[in-house]
């Protein structure tokens, strides 16, 4: 048996994986629902007589335009999020492990190399979560935007 130390690194770095995962997902959960909305909103605006020309009261001649223009940055910045992410590491590498056992290195070696490992991973996994949460955070503004716009709007008709 190893250095209970170093399988008790090894399994928390496991968890953070999965908790990393989790994270990701959760991102991409949100930036669906919000990208829904906003196309709610957007066809709503329009379905209603909002924006409609024939309409007893549209929307100023500009509004359809600006609408269109913030659903798109919404829908790019929610597309930024649903992206596949790559590289994304989910699990330790099994290759790495057994790369490892096959030049002969003692188990604590490889759990200290494979540690090693998984810390760069978790690194670069956080890098990505990082960057997904900024453009959720961008498209949530966007839709402020596109609310505020479509209140605006209606009040000048």
């Amino acid at each position: 048996m190893g250095d209970p130390r170093l399988e008790l690194a090894y399994k928390s770095l496991e968890s953070e994986l999965k908790v990393q995962t989790d994270t990701l997902a959760a991102f991409r959960n949100r930036a669906t629902t919000l990208l829904s909305v906003a196309a709610i909103v957007a066809t709503l605006s329009t379905g209603v007589g909002l924006t409609n020309p024939t309409a007893t009261e549209p929307l100023p001649g500009w509004a359809p335009w600006f609408l269109l223009g913030i659903f798109a940055a919404v829908a790019v910045a929610c597309m930024s999020v649903l992206w596949p992410a790559y590289p994304w590491w989910f699990v330790p590498s099994a290759n790495f492990i057994m790369e490892r056992y096959r030049i002969n290195l003692g188990e604590d070696e490889v759990l200290k190399d494979s540690i090693d490992d998984l810390k760069v991973k978790v690194k670069r996994n956080a890098a990505v979560i990082t960057r997904r949460a900024q453009y959720f955070r961008i498209g949530v503004l966007l839709f402020f935007v596109e609310m505020a716009t479509l209140v605006i709007a209606a009040g000048t008709r």
